[in-house]
């Protein structure tokens, strides 16, 4: 029974992250410099590398298992086959503000490397998946082999990414963090998580800790979701009533771009799967003077990112 919980939470997370990265990118599209707009091919001596045989972790890449084809509507903005001509440019570029977008553009290829390990892992450990799963997929016309599918795609384009673009990552996110960029104190602290590295100085884990709450009440939508759902997590420390303020933050985040979006393809995926993570996340003890400051807080959260231009309400990378 364990093995199967396991299993099915790593498909939730698996499923909720390539949702969430396609509505977040679909409300705004990330800064990019002229020369992404321009398309001309971009010639960065020291990223020059013939496309990649293999994936990051240098096992071949894994034959195509999937029955059918099955397309996802790509984001605003963002094809496909992009990602390395993006990465590049936003490099190339020299901004504080680009580093972010090409760190989190390396994350999100990382992200795909595994994302493709675990989907068929938990296609083929024939447990019964809850109506959720079936829904969710139904929404986006797909199964388990569209959706291994579309994350082996993915993955296909994130190969002219060599070893030696992507180990540039904690560079970028430095960078971003010591200019002081909206966002990137959440990228760089999952970084530094993630590779086993927050404890290594207190002084920095302090300063993310602030940035990211500081980010946070300024409305940027990536801060907000990572103290809402990992809010007790070490690199937060959220006390429960600043959790709970993040989480209701975000509902009401979600419900206006939801409402905004009502007749847009991606609606109906999102909530489910913000329905079904709602109902996941474990209830927060507060008292009632508690229970009202935090939705003061949140109140505050929601009203300044509903001030924010539109260019600066979405996900960055």
């Amino acid at each position: 029974m364990l093995r199967v919980k396991v299993f099915l939470f790593g498909f939730a997370a698996v499923l909720g992250a390539a949702i969430w990265w396609l509505w977040s990118a679909a409300v705004s599209e990330p800064p990019m410099a002229a020369a992404d707009i321009q398309k001309a091919a971009i010639d960065v001596p020291e990223l020059r590398s013939e496309p990649a045989a293999r994936g990051a972790s240098g096992a071949p890449a894994r034959a195509a298992a999937p029955t059918r084809a099955a397309v996802l509507p790509p984001a605003a903005g963002v094809p496909w086959s992009d990602l390395t001509h993006r990465v590049r440019t936003a490099i190339a570029d020299g901004s504080p503000q680009n580093a972010l977008v090409a760190a989190n553009l390396i994350e999100r290829c990382a992200a795909a490397d595994r994302r493709v390990d675990e989907l068929f892992a938990l296609r083929d450990a024939q447990v019964a998946k809850p109506a959720f799963f079936t829904a969710m997929l139904s929404a986006f016309g797909l199964d388990d082999s569209g959706l291994i599918e579309q994350a082996q795609r993915e993955q296909r384009n994130c190969q002219g990414l060599d070893a030696q673009t992507r180990a540039l990552q904690p560079a970028l996110l430095q960078r971003a963090f010591d200019a002081g960029v909206e966002g990137a104190a959440v990228s760089y602290g999952s970084w530094l998580e993630d590779n086993h590295r927050l404890g290594e100085n207190a002084a920095l884990l302090a300063s993310l800790r602030a940035r990211v709450r500081s980010d946070a009440d300024a409305g940027d939508i990536g801060s907000v979701l990572s103290l809402a759902w990992n809010g007790d997590s070490e690199r937060h420390a959220l006390e429960p009533q600043a959790q709970q303020a993040y989480r209701l933050a975000l509902k009401r985040i979600q419900a206006a771009e939801l409402d905004d979006a009502a007749n847009s393809w991606i609606a109906k995926p999102v909530k489910l799967m913000l329905e079904f993570v709602d109902n996941d996340l474990p209830p927060l003890t507060l008292s009632p003077a508690q229970m009202q400051a935090a939705e003061q807080q949140a109140q505050r959260i929601f009203d300044t990112y509903k001030r924010r231009p539109p260019a600066r309400k979405g996900g960055v990378g």
